[in-house]
């Protein structure tokens, strides 16, 4: 009872924190700050995951600013520099920052002033209130940058996920006034990894907040732009949409396949949530167990980190490969280049496109740099997923198994794959075209015009048939 009365204390007392902050932030956007003039038009980038960290969600960002930049916009980033908590990261930051204008990394908390406090009631109530880490402990600073930052003449871009991004974004353009493009890397509401009851009630309430606020809003496949307009009938005319894609710089060329006696399938990347390889090993125990596949012949290897709420590394057939010599896995953080360099070098790899919600919503964002590796690709996904739209532009060998698949006939299939002699292509013209930073850039471009501009967006690019792929 006594642990329950102060669960109810605490509830209570941040409640009235919250409460109090609203009332303040009401109190603030009422009142619209005045900015500085501005000589040319420019760009504020809010992005919490940015280079040097190794986090696929930093790469979205990137490009846009680099090619913006290349096309005479004036691009200033507000990122987190508590990301970088490893040496190499921080080394790395180093060196990249003093190349000018750097980002401006501002902290998830510095101990002083009124951000910090700020910063500290958000915190409480993430954690009493919300289901996952949204980054709120951030906002504070990001906020306070962004209003340094602002000018006249700025547009404000976000990039979704963490939500601490979209919500520092809102309350600046609340504040100033300047037209704000809202970036979702990943949906809100629905995002298949979002399963908590609480985010079932808190997404939505979000997402209406971020799509009727912001002056256009941008998603990664023609899939959530249609989700969105499925949604917001009223608001088509601002969602758009700018697959992930490619630096067409970032140069990676298929190699020879190696001589070995074991061929190998790697899956590279982060385990968590429902995305498992465990119906792939399965798969793999089935197929030695009846004798159709040989264990001395083949190697499955994960590479990349490990999460244990998701994904249970001692599975018995994970297990029982190792015993074997068909798994190979190593769960730690890997450098970029260490990374690709295992993408090189597999004769095969596997694409992990599985969720409980929504599935073939999304597009795993590794899969433009696993294509341009030119090795096959075997794809654990749905019919029609976009995954597998993006897998058929591509012009590399691919085999893309339903996850609904019987059991004989996903064996079948994973048999059929791994027994044929594959070899590495580049990626096909219409892939280099339809996901090229160097397009992706253009529609940035011209969303920035629309909203720089006061204009009515005009039709919704969720319904062009142009940006479709397969």
């Amino acid at each position: 009872m006594g642990t329950r009365l102060v669960k109810l204390s605490m509830r209570a007392n941040v409640l009235a924190q919250v409460e109090r902050l609203l009332a303040s932030f009401e109190r603030l956007v009422k009142r619209r700050g005045a900015l500085p003039e501005g000589p040319v038009q420019t760009v504020v980038m809010i992005a919490y995951y940015y280079p040097p960290h190794n986090e696929i969600g930093a790469a979205r960002p990137s490009r846009f600013v680099r090619y913006l930049r290349r096309n005479d916009t004036d691009v200033a980033v507000i990122c987190s520099s508590g990301m970088l908590r490893r040496t190499t990261d921080q080394q790395a930051s180093a060196k990249a920052d003093k190349e000018k204008p750097s980002p401006q990394r501002v902290p998830d908390a510095d101990g002083t002033g009124i951000a910090h406090r700020l910063s500290a009631v958000l915190q409480a109530i993430q954690r009493v209130v919300l289901p996952y880490n949204d980054r709120l402990g951030w906002l504070p600073y990001a906020y306070a940058a962004g209003a340094r930052m602002l000018t006249s003449r700025s547009i404000l871009i976000s990039s979704h996920p963490p939500i601490a991004t979209h919500l520092t974004a809102m309350a600046l353009k609340l504040r100033y006034g300047r037209p704000w493009i809202a970036d979702f890397r990943d949906p809100l509401w629905g995002n298949p990894f979002r399963t908590s009851r609480r985010a079932a009630w808190i997404d939505p309430l979000v997402e209406r907040l971020v799509v009727s606020l912001a002056d256009a809003v941008i998603a990664n496949t023609n899939s959530s732009a249609e989700m969105l307009c499925r949604r917001y009938p009223k608001l088509v005319r601002k969602f758009h949409t700018i697959w992930n894609g490619f630096d067409p710089e970032d140069d990676i060329r298929p190699l020879p396949h190696a001589t070995r006696e074991r061929r190998t399938i790697s899956h590279v990347g982060t385990l968590y949530g429902t995305r498992t390889p465990v119906p792939f090993a399965a798969s793999l125990q089935r197929l030695i167990h009846q004798g159709t596949l040989a264990p001395t012949t083949i190697q499955f290897r994960q590479i990349g980190r490990v999460d244990p709420e998701g994904f249970d590394p001692n599975h018995p057939a994970l297990a029982e490969l190792e015993a074997l010599g068909c798994f190979y896995r190593t769960s730690r953080h890997l450098p970029q280049s260490e990374a690709r360099r295992e993408m090189l070098e597999a004769d095969m790899l596997l694409l992990l496109d599985m969720n409980e919600m929504n599935p073939g919503l999304q597009v795993p964002a590794k899969v433009f740099e696993y294509v341009r590796t030119g090795r096959p690709i075997l794809a654990l996904t749905v019919p029609n997923s976009a995954t597998q739209h993006v897998l058929a532009v591509s012009g590399v060998p691919h085999a893309c198994i339903d996850l609904g698949a019987t059991t004989e006939v996903f064996d079948a299939l994973v048999l059929a794959f791994l027994s044929a002699q594959h070899e590495s292509v580049a990626p096909s013209l219409r892939f280099q075209h339809e996901f090229s930073a160097e397009k992706q850039i253009k529609t940035l471009l011209s969303i920035l015009e629309i909203v720089g501009s006061g204009e009515n967006p005009g039709q919704a690019a969720c319904f062009s048939q142009d940006d479709r792929p397969g």
